[in-house]
């Protein structure tokens, strides 16, 4: 009669404990688990991988969550970061990752993904002031038509 006998099972990083055995076509039998992307294992690993929070994401079979990357965003906790969409931007990586920001006034980006807005170069009060007796002219609706014009005097 034999002794029942024990074996050690090393548990890979960024990998949780299975209750049950986990097999792949019956070949690859295993009693763990990697944690999938937007998770984090623990150290040691036990039964349960942890969701990232919001703004922060993991590869797969990771031991931590890092900040989203500027131009990407995450707004769903256990979720992996996803690219600012066009007209929108992220120019920060902060932990404050789970929103992109409108471009302001004057200011456009078709691209997705991006950490800036680009100038579109209307006019405005402040740059038509810089100039020697200039005023802002902006009766078009289209502010790319807004141009600087001399201020008349004595009328």
């Amino acid at each position: 009669m034999a002794d029942g006998g024990g074996a050690e099972v090393v548990v890979p990083l960024g990998s949780k404990i299975c209750n049950t055995v986990t097999c792949n076509c019956g070949t690859d039998c295993r009693p763990f688990d990697m944690c999938k992307a937007g998770t984090k294992g623990s150290i040691p690993a036990n039964e349960s991988c942890i969701l990232c929070p919001q703004g922060y994401s993991s590869v797969k079979a990771s031991t931590k969550c890092d900040v989203c990357a500027k131009g990407k965003y995450n707004n769903i906790a256990g979720t992996t970061c996803t690219s600012c969409e066009a007209g929108r931007y992220k120019d920060e990586q902060t932990p404050l990752s789970a929103t992109c920001f409108d471009c302001p006034t004057g200011f456009s980006q078709a691209n997705e993904g991006s950490a800036t807005c680009l100038d579109l170069n209307w006019k405005s009060t402040e740059t038509c002031s810089k100039e020697n007796d200039m005023y802002l002219n902006d009766n078009s609706s289209d502010p790319s038509q807004w141009n600087c014009q001399p201020c008349t005097f004595g009328i």
